[in-house]
């Protein structure tokens, strides 16, 4: 996961849930994003709406009402164009009130996201720059991000624990990234990978990320040291 709170790369579990603001009679629900590292403690982030009370596209304008989402799904749309569904039941009145005759003011919706859609980080007007902590791959030739650079360019390089670029590796032998792509793989020509402890930059022009992702393990400075000194191998530690 990286940075930390960045992404969803592996083992993280994104969630979503009602927010009632008022008193159980009355008031409008909307839906916020939280975040667990382990599945048990869970993090609020901007507590801003991620499925807002707010009219939406169709015949269903759910602007007054509450929205309560029940569950998700990855759906694979082609073209490593995977998205994320969310579905949620919708009511046009405030929470806690019916109708007598209860007219047709409910609906199931289905709201989509981008894969990782959750958030991401924006190159937008020139150069940036991320880089991950150093990782230790269990399965190499993993490495892909989930990238859309149609307007600018992507490329991406690996460096040492020290963040020195390893030869062969580096930006300027990346082919340039013009495009959108939720499993983008970096290519640095026909080049053997015969590290497996190293660290991932990304150059962003113009572009947009959401996710690195690969079998990888988030090393600390003790696990570099002993990997550098023994050859230990860090344990796998799940939610990190």
């Amino acid at each position: 996961h990286v940075p930390p709170g960045f992404g969803v790369a592996k083992d993280g579990y994104p969630g979503v849930g009602g927010v009632c603001p008022d008193a159980f009679n009355g008031g409008k629900v909307d839906v916020q994003l939280t975040f667990s590292r382990n599945g048990k403690n869970w993090m609020r982030t901007m507590r801003e709406p991620l499925l807002p009370v707010a009219p939406v596209a169709g015949n269903f304008p759910v602007d007054d009402g509450v929205v309560f989402p029940s569950s998700t799904l990855t759906t694979d749309g082609g073209n490593n164009s995977e998205r994320i569904l969310i579905i949620a039941s919708a009511s046009r009145r405030e929470h806690g009130h019916m109708a007598e005759d209860f007219p047709m003011d409910s609906a199931i919706l289905t709201y989509s996201l981008r894969r990782d859609g959750w958030v991401s980080l924006t190159a937008e007007a020139g150069y940036g720059y991320i880089g991950t902590r150093v990782l230790y791959w269990r399965t190499p030739d993993t490495l892909e991000m989930n990238i859309d650079a149609r307007f600018g360019r992507a490329r991406a390089r690996l460096t040492n624990s020290s963040g020195y670029p390893l030869e062969g590796f580096d930006y300027h032998d990346c082919i340039p990234f013009s495009g959108d792509d939720t499993a983008w793989r970096p290519y640095w020509g026909k080049r053997n990978m015969t590290h497996v402890v190293y660290r991932v930059e990304l150059e962003l022009l113009n572009a947009r990320v959401w996710s690195i992702r690969g079998d990888f393990i988030v090393m600390q400075t003790v696990q570099v040291n002993e990997f550098a000194t023994s050859g230990t191998v860090p344990d796998y530690r799940p939610g990190f």
